[in-house]
Order: C-alpha cells, then sequence, then structure tokens
C-alpha cells in the first residue's frame, strides 16, 4: 500500500503545482491511482492467465473494457475511503518531507507512470494473441 500511496500522493502535489484547487487534485489523483490498481490487477489476471488457461479469466478476456469497469470501480470504491473521505494527507505529506531521496522517489513514480501502461498492453496482447 505505501507504493500506491506514494503513488497517490505524488500525483496530488503534482496536480497542486498546476493549480489545481485540492478537492479537484484530490479527486484527480484517485482517479489515477484506481486506474493504476485497475491496470495491475487485469494485468495479474492475465498473468495468471497465460499460466493455467482457465475458462472464466478467458470469458474476462473477451469482456474487454466492460471486464475492467467493475475492477476500476471496485478500486475506486477502496481508494475513496482510504484517501477521499478520510483526509490522512497531513500523514502523507509527513512522510514525504522525512524522505531523504525525494529525487528518486520521483523518478521512480514517473518511471512507473510510464513503464506500467506498457508492460500492461504487453501483457494483454500477448495473452489475446495466445488465448482469444
Amino acid at each position: 500500500m505505501n507504493i500506491i500511496d506514494t503513488f497517490f500522493y505524488c500525483t496530488y502535489r503534482f496536480l497542486m503545482k498546476l493549480g489545481r484547487s485540492e478537492d479537484n487534485a484530490k479527486w484527480s489523483a484517485l482517479m489515477h491511482a484506481s486506474l493504476y490498481v485497475c491496470l495491475l490487477v487485469d494485468s495479474m489476471i492475465k498473468l495468471v492467465g497465460l499460466i493455467h488457461n482457465d475458462s472464466i479469466i478467458k470469458l474476462y478476456a473477451l469482456l474487454g473494457f466492460w471486464g475492467l469497469l467493475p475492477i476500476d470501480l471496485i478500486a475506486m470504491i477502496i481508494l475513496y475511503i482510504r484517501y477521499y473521505k478520510y483526509s490522512i494527507l497531513e500523514r502523507f505529506n509527513d512522510r514525504y518531507k522525512r524522505l531523504k531521496s525525494k529525487n528518486l522517489v520521483k523518478i521512480l513514480v514517473c518511471m512507473l507512470m510510464i513503464c506500467f501502461p506498457l508492460l500492461w498492453f504487453y501483457i494483454t496482447r500477448t495473452y489475446i494473441s495466445v488465448y482469444v
């Protein structure tokens, strides 16, 4: 959860620096984090599907976007409860200020933002080309 917390907080800080209001920045960071959680879960399902060809995973893959929608909604509800409903941003801010290597964290988050969708695309296309 610390990775998701850091991802959410870095997105939130970036949006605040762009001039968004606190509420809008929180909501956008929430949606952004839930998208990446959704892609992570989808990648894990399809990796399991590559190892064990199961009919449920094949049905899930055939759903395409409609299979991602419930996962994203569940992720958004869980992250909403954690980040949006309870204001724990001060705790994230304190933890972030105590870090000694803030630039390393920023670089890792940026690499995650770039590389993870590419990895998700690769896993999805591999699964579709093999089993669907």
